[in-house]
């Protein structure tokens, strides 16, 4: 006889116990796992898979597990971490909960261009990467299933850290599908929950906390397809203070699909405002809390990155030799460095150092300045200048020196690298 909500609550209220006695207890709260059950068991009638992204020790994969058992349906589970797969497929062994339920090693992604369904997928549940950008790449994951779930739920939709800067897994969601989607808030409701770390009391071991009015998690329905303009999308994002001045612009105008397309790094996008992302979904946000940089020296090999991007940075650099280098290091062979750096006579407009807006300038640019340091750093013939422009869109020529600048100020630079010739300059 099939079994009532009440059986199968609890059935996995059983199982959390003994997960916890093992230290495989879910990291979602009890709440978020009741909602997962209660939703499984409603819409049991879609009749279709189950899909968890992100297992980590099995807590809540037991769960899932066990609901797909009593459906009648199957339980995809997908990690990239083979040691976390393992774990969790001993454990459902252990519970004898294993065998509607198949493992698989990848990325959402991965998993997208290999499954092929019969029946829509009940649930997708992602709680996987939480940085923005990689949250957007599994939101287009979604569309790669050759079926499109029914639903999906989010973990951590309101979560951030102190340390990782880019976790915003709601913001990515909303720019994703656009102001129109109205996800269903479950878990624990942060209005209703004043003992979790806020901004002002960040748990201190991890430094995460939650939004104010945030939510743990989210179930939404997929529209059929995501909105047809990716670059209306793009526009939205919280990029830096004065990259978002030129954003639209460089979508618009194709500047980013000609020198920043694939893969790189965003070095020292944090700048001074909060809430801000990686200039571009591929982007790796660098500044000086990412693990293993120093402020010259990249944690990356040589020639992996499609670009490198560099907004306002370079004039706070005393040695600006070896970052220039550092940065033509990691990028690949036809790839691009993307520099902006303030313009003397539209930033500073003074003679000389120090600035009167930025006592950290070490150095006044020009695109002539520029270039001599560019040329002072790299190998001849081991790049090329591809563009180059004084960038005074929206410049108010109006305003005298003593009074900062409005709109655009700065020296725009990209230069393509080069592989070296097997000669040298005479």
């Amino acid at each position: 006889m099939e079994p009532v909500l009440s059986e199968c609550f609890g059935f996995a209220h059983r199982i959390r116990g003994a997960m916890a006695s093992l230290d495989c207890k879910s990291q979602t709260s009890d709440i978020y796992q009741d909602s997962l059950i209660k939703f499984l068991f409603d819409n049991k009638h879609v009749g279709g898979p189950i899909i968890e992204l992100g297992c980590y020790k099995g807590g809540l994969t037991a769960q899932l597990a066990f609901m797909a058992k009593v459906s009648g349906t199957h339980l995809f589970v997908v990690d990239v971490s083979p040691e976390w797969l393992q774990h969790t497929k001993s454990l459902l062994e252990k519970f004898n909960l294993n065998t509607h339920t198949t493992f698989y090693k990848g990325t959402l992604a991965d998993f997208a261009a290999d499954a092929e369904f019969t029946r829509k997928p009940l649930l997708l549940i992602i709680d996987g990467d939480h940085r923005y950008e990689k949250v957007l790449e599994d939101i287009e994951s979604i569309y790669k299933l050759n079926m499109i779930p029914y639903a999906v739920a989010f973990h951590d939709y309101s979560l951030r850290y102190v340390s990782m800067y880019n976790t915003y897994v709601d913001k990515a969601i909303h720019d994703s599908f656009g102001p129109d989607i109205n996800p269903i808030r479950i878990g624990e409701q942060m209005d209703e929950c004043p003992h979790l770390p806020k901004k002002h009391n960040p748990e201190p071991r991890e430094g995460l906390y939650w939004e104010e009015h945030g939510s743990e998690g989210v179930i939404l329905y997929p529209p059929g397809q995501l909105p047809e303009s990716a670059d209306k999308i793009a526009a939205t994002r919280p990029v830096g203070q004065e990259s978002r001045k030129t954003h639209k612009k460089r979508i618009e105008t194709g500047f980013y699909k000609n020198y920043m397309s694939g893969t790189g790094l965003d070095i020292g996008f944090l700048g001074y405002v909060e809430g801000v992302v990686p200039i571009l979904p591929g982007a790796t946000g660098i500044d000086l809390n990412y693990p293993g940089y120093d402020g010259i020296r990249l944690p990356f090999p040589d020639d992996s990155q499609d670009y490198v991007f560099s907004s306002h940075v370079l004039e706070h650099v005393a040695d600006y030799t070896a970052v220039l280098r550092e940065w033509h290091r990691v990028v690949k062979p036809g790839g691009h460095i993307v520099i902006t750096v303030p313009h003397w006579h539209l930033y500073e407009k003074r003679q000389s150092p120090p600035s009167d807006w930025n006592k950290d300038h070490k150095r006044f640019y020009t695109p002539g300045t520029l270039m001599a340091e560019l040329e002072e750093s790299l190998t001849p013939n081991t790049y090329r200048v591809v563009h180059l422009r004084d960038n005074d869109d929206g410049f108010n020529y109006d305003i005298p020196p003593g009074t900062h600048s409005k709109g655009c100020y700065e020296v725009e630079c990209v230069i393509r690298k080069l592989e070296e010739p097997h000669w040298k300059i005479a």
